[in-house]
């Protein structure tokens, strides 16, 4: 049996009232905003309507926790209904659009009379808690098929920040270390979810450039002058396999940087980004999500992340490739496979 199901995925469920939830978070027990928790507040009136499913004792969906060895509880899924009871308890908002309860619109929590209240806070929401020592590749997995719906909105790269908390760190420094030199301008304006999301795919970019900078070789030697490609002999390092998909093989990166934290990453991205630079003649690259959207052709320094991982990629395995002709590899599609981007490479490396 693998070693990642040894001790399966544990968890473990039980009711509690939203008073003893709001005590939980007031002592410190339970961190309403956990890092790899989407940082973003309903609207009003979709707290409103929140409240009113609770006053109905309408059943609501549980939320989930993860169990650190300390026994602090982060919310894994969950945040938004838990902090529509909290603000509204603590007369953070005042009800609006109800339609069955439409007597209590424009009510606080304070104006609500003892009875009414009492319903709320005797509300029981199921609890469902993930044990702190399931194997981070299965916390990855699960919260990815738990937003199975949100597959086309980076939520592959917010469950790898969750699963894998140290590694999420040192992507989030990379992003930083090199801001001045790569940009994300279609971030710009954004906000809430949508800017969240968009931090993700960035994080996820700097993930793929760790992979393919480390593919077919040794990722702790530290002698870079080796060749990266060998035309007769495909190895994959650190466990990968010709059947993983890009998706997996970012997950096992992910592991591996959590793991080593290896110190010539930094070194490893640096080099990339001055290709990119050089390629394209400029001083600094704005990265887009697609070569599709407008004014992108028109941006002397415009790049879609898909070129310029395949030209980094092509390039780490001496096939000569630029920016002007270039035949690019679509890297973020859930069916994409190792074994595909092999065969890109040696149909590249054939013309």
């Amino acid at each position: 049996m693998s070693l990642f199901f040894d001790s399966g995925f544990k968890t473990k469920t039980h009711q509690i009232s939203t008073y003893e939830l709001m005590r939980q978070i007031d002592s410190g027990r339970l961190d309403l905003y956990s890092g790899f928790s989407m940082p973003f507040e309903w609207s009003e009136a979709k707290m409103s309507k929140f409240i009113e499913s609770l006053l109905l004792e309408f059943p609501i969906s549980a939320i989930w926790v993860e169990e650190n060895k300390f026994g602090a509880l982060l919310i894994i899924d969950g945040t938004q209904r838990v902090n529509a009871i909290k603000s509204f308890i603590d007369n953070g908002f005042k009800l609006k659009n109800l339609t069955v309860l439409s007597h209590l619109n424009g009510y606080s929590f304070s104006d609500l009379d003892f009875q009414i209240g009492n319903t709320l806070i005797d509300s029981s929401i199921a609890i469902n808690t993930v044990y702190h020592d399931v194997h981070p590749r299965l916390k990855c997995e699960f919260y990815r098929r738990h937003h199975e719906g949100n597959r086309d909105k980076n939520i592959s790269q917010i469950a790898r920040n969750y699963a894998f908390g140290n590694a999420s760190e040192k992507l989030k420094d990379l992003a930083e270390k090199f801001s001045h030199l790569v940009t994300v301008n279609q971030i710009n304006g954004r906000a809430g979810k949508e800017r969240y999301r968009s931090n993700a795919r960035i994080e996820e970019f700097y993930l793929c450039l760790i992979l393919i900078n480390t593919l077919f070789v040794d990722y702790l030697h530290q002698d870079r002058k080796k060749p990266y490609y060998d035309k007769n002999n495909f190895e994959f390092s650190y466990e990968l396999s010709d059947d993983d998909s890009i998706e997996t093989a970012l997950d096992k990166t992910m592991m591996f940087l959590g793991q080593y934290r290896p110190s010539h990453v930094p070194d490893l991205i640096e080099g990339s980004i001055e290709l990119l630079l050089e390629n394209k003649r400029t001083s600094q690259i704005d990265l887009t999500y697609s070569s599709s959207v407008k004014s992108y052709r028109d941006a002397e320094n415009m790049l879609s992340m898909d070129e310029a991982l395949s030209l980094v990629t092509l390039n780490n395995f001496n096939v000569p490739a630029n920016l002007n002709d270039l035949e690019t590899f679509t890297f973020f599609r859930p069916k994409v496979t190792i074994k595909k981007l092999t065969k890109y490479i040696r149909i590249y490396d054939a013309y």
